[in-house]
């Protein structure tokens, strides 16, 4: 109960964060074109299959055991809200994730305003 709780309040913090970063870059006339919009879409999508969130040591040590605990509520916030499907990998070699998480990623930033882009890329 209380983890939802916490990520109900990570939420709240969050759209206050975004509401607040809103309200300076229209204060300010921030302007953001069509090609910066790319270019922030393209960093974001080019770690698609490089966050370290789902990079694990070997399974069972005490490293795997502390990142377990600490990173997969990102992994389970990800498929609840946005049905992302990462897969936890135990070893440093490449491993590429759902090409599907890459389209849905793609519609949620096309879903943002320039001021929610920017504020979620920073």
């Amino acid at each position: 109960m209380e983890r939802t709780k916490s990520w109900e309040k990570i939420t709240h913090t969050g759209l206050q964060i975004r509401q607040h970063w809103s309200k300076l870059a229209k204060e300010y006339s921030f302007d953001l074109n069509i090609k910066q919009a790319r270019i922030i879409t393209e960093s974001i999508i080019k770690y698609i299959d490089t966050d370290l969130v789902c990079y694990r040591a070997n399974e069972g040590t005490e490293l795997e055991k502390i990142q377990k605990k600490l990173w997969d509520p990102y992994i389970k916030f990800c498929e609840k809200h946005y049905q992302l499907n990462y897969k936890k990998i135990y070893t440093v070699m490449p491993y590429s994730q759902e090409a599907s998480n890459k389209d849905k990623i793609l519609k949620i930033i096309d879903s943002m305003d320039k001021y929610y882009l920017t504020a979620f890329f920073f």
